[in-house]
């Protein structure tokens, strides 16, 4: 039997490659929830984030949710990708919450949205689920009107929008465009 392994704050059997692809069916291809999505509680935060493969996209969600359990809080982090190579489209999920997690489905109506590349805005369905009072940021220096996006987001909380130009402040203080720490920075900065 495997040895115990923490991720996320949440003691698990098996090895890291199960729970990785844990949200994954046999075909590789995501899998939709099992239970409704009524039996999350209230009180769990829920974040969705977006990018592409070698962006640090699951090391993003990994972060926020080590940050949260260094606050005493629960939290899970996972990714939901097939075999695809790097570029391709991913997407990670973190919820976090006062009490033990026990949903294992991918997030379906998140809090909050992260979007590390803005070329996925009109490509891929990054804002499903996603409601008015929640909180979106986006990888870019462009205003949401500038992406097109003014009209969708007309009836959102306005100081829960934000876009910060992480890649070029990454690349600026790093040297590497690798935009999932400053995005997290952004994040910290907009929900308190």
């Amino acid at each position: 039997m495997p040895e115990p392994l923490c991720i996320g704050g949440q003691l698990q059997r098996g090895s890291l490659e199960d729970l990785r692809y844990s949200t994954l069916d046999l075909g590789g291809k995501p899998r939709m929830p099992t239970r409704g999505l009524t039996d999350i509680p209230v009180s769990m935060f829920q974040v969705r984030i977006h990018g592409r493969g070698g962006q640090g996209v699951v090391t993003a969600a990994e972060m926020l949710s080590l940050a949260a359990f260094d606050e005493g809080r629960y939290a899970q982090a996972f990714p939901s990708f097939g075999s695809e190579r790097m570029g391709a489209p991913v997407v990670s999920f973190c919820r976090i919450d006062d009490r033990e997690i026990r949903v294992r489905e991918p997030v379906m109506e998140p809090n909050a949205l992260i979007i590390q590349d803005p070329t996925l805005l009109h490509q891929v369905d990054v804002f499903g689920g996603c409601k008015p009072d929640g909180f979106i940021l986006i990888n870019t220096a462009k205003s949401f009107d500038e992406l097109g996006l003014g009209d969708f987001v007309k009836d959102f909380r306005h100081e829960r929008l934000l876009t910060v130009p992480a890649g070029d402040l990454a690349r600026e203080h790093t040297g590497r465009p690798v935009a999932n720490a400053a995005l997290l920075g952004g994040f910290a900065a907009s929900a308190g």
